[in-house]
């Protein structure tokens, strides 16, 4: 155990990576007389591997163009083009690196641009619909639903409501923020 000893000092992944290097050093008979030497080859933690899934410049492109086409029919198609690979391999691949399937991260980003636009503009539902890229109003209420908990309206009343009350708050002197430290 006392060959072991200068294992000590290295930490996390250097020791992740030595052992297995360390241990192959060992001849067959050597491991052999060393049985802690088998119980710590059996117990180390394997290195992670990256294997499979989308290089950081496919899911740099994907999401660049994602967001410039939102409000575009976008089809996997195109957007394994874009990644340069195969629409089978993309979404496998995109599953993989991103841990959803391409249409849910779509559709996300989706609810996410209507969201801004809800907060910042006074456009109606249905034209924030269409510039996000969905079908109809009905299309856009049912996955905001989804995926935000309520509906496009309620989220947006309760962040307009929020707002107005930091606006109000603002005006009176205090914090618009709870729990904010009085300004000096």
């Amino acid at each position: 155990m006392d060959s072991l000893a200068h294992l000590a000092p290295l930490q996390g992944r250097a020791i992740i990576n030595f052992i297995p290097r360390a241990l192959s050093d060992l001849s067959g008979g050597q491991r052999a007389l060393c049985p802690s030497c088998l119980q710590i080859e059996r117990d180390a933690p394997q290195p992670e591997r990256h294997i499979g899934g989308l290089a950081p410049w496919q899911i740099k492109r994907v999401s660049a163009y994602v967001d410039d086409h939102l409000a575009e029919r976008i089809s996997l198609a195109t957007v394994a083009a874009v990644a340069r690979l195969s629409t089978s391999h993309f979404s496998r691949s995109f599953s993989k690196s991103l841990g959803s399937p391409f249409l849910q991260f779509l559709a996300q980003r989706r609810v996410a641009h209507a969201q801004t636009l809800m907060a910042t503009t006074d456009r109606r539902l249905c034209d924030i619909a269409l510039a996000c890229g969905f079908a109809d109003q009905s299309h856009f209420s049912r996955t905001f639903s989804r995926l935000a908990g309520e509906s496009p309206a309620q989220w947006r009343r309760r962040t307009i409501d929020r707002a107005a009350w930091r606006v109000r708050r603002a005006a009176d002197g205090a914090s618009p923020f709870r729990n904010a430290a009085p300004a000096l």
